[in-house]
C-alpha cells in the first residue's frame, strides 16, 4: 500500500522594511557622532602639521653642524625671504616675516653669517604655507644660526615659536611647540608655544 506523500505548505517569511523615521533617527545619531569626532581629528592634523615644521628645522640645524665639523670651517643656518631666488640671501633683521618664509645652510667661508654667491650652498627650505608663523619667543630678532669648526655655535641663547596657521588654534598654546637655541648652537624642541626654555617647562 502507498503512503500518501504529505504535503508541507510553505509559509513565505514576510520582509519588514525601514520606516522614514527610523532612517531618520539613524543619520541623525551617525551625524552626531561624526561632528564629536571633527575637532579631535582636527586638533590631531593641526599638531602633526607643526611638529613635521619644527622636525625640518631640527634636522636641518644638526646638518648644519655636522657639516662644520666634517668640513673643518664655518657652516651657517640662517632664515631667508627669497628662498625661490637662483641666488637666495640670509635675511636681514629689517626684513619683514619670521623662519616660516624659508632659511638656508650655506658654508660661512668668512664666518659672517652671510651668504655671498660664492658661498656654497647645502640645503633650502622652501616658504611654509601652512605655518601661522615662527617667531623669535623672546620678541628680539634672531637671524642665524652660525657653527664654527669646532661644532660650537658661540652666541646668545634664544627660542622659536612654531604656530599652527589658524587664528583659533594659535589661541591653544599646547598646539604649537617651542624650538630652543642655547649659548653652544645646541637645539632641542618643546611642548607648547609658551614654553620656557629657560626653566625647561611647558605651560
Amino acid at each position: 500500500m502507498r503512503r500518501a506523500s504529505q504535503v508541507h505548505a510553505s509559509h513565505p517569511q514576510t520582509q519588514r522594511g525601514v520606516t522614514l523615521i527610523e532612517l531618520m533617527i539613524v543619520i541623525t545619531i551617525v551625524s552626531i557622532i561624526s561632528m564629536m569626532g571633527v575637532p579631535s581629528f582636527a586638533r590631531l592634523l593641526t599638531s602633526n602639521t607643526v611638529s613635521s615644521q619644527v622636525n625640518g628645522f631640527l634636522v636641518d640645524a644638526h646638518f648644519t653642524r655636522s657639516e662644520a665639523l666634517k668640513r673643518g670651517t664655518s657652516v651657517t643656518l640662517c632664515r631667508t625671504v627669497n628662498p625661490d631666488a637662483a641666488e637666495p640671501a640670509c635675511a636681514k633683521s629689517t626684513d619683514a616675516g619670521g623662519w616660516e618664509s624659508g632659511w638656508l645652510v650655506f658654508v660661512d667661508s668668512d664666518n659672517d653669517g652671510v651668504r655671498t654667491s660664492s658661498e656654497q650652498l647645502l640645503r633650502v627650505q622652501q616658504y611654509q604655507g601652512d605655518s601661522g608663523g615662527i617667531r623669535a619667543g623672546d620678541g628680539t630678532a634672531y637671524d642665524a644660526i652660525r657653527y664654527r669648526a669646532t661644532g660650537w655655535a658661540p652666541g646668545k641663547a634664544a627660542s622659536l615659536r612654531f604656530l599652527p596657521k589658524s587664528a583659533a588654534a594659535q589661541s591653544d598654546v599646547k598646539l604649537g611647540r617651542t624650538v630652543c637655541i642655547n649659548t653652544l648652537g645646541r637645539v632641542r624642541s618643546m611642548n607648547s608655544s609658551a614654553a620656557d626654555c629657560a626653566s625647561g617647562s611647558a605651560s
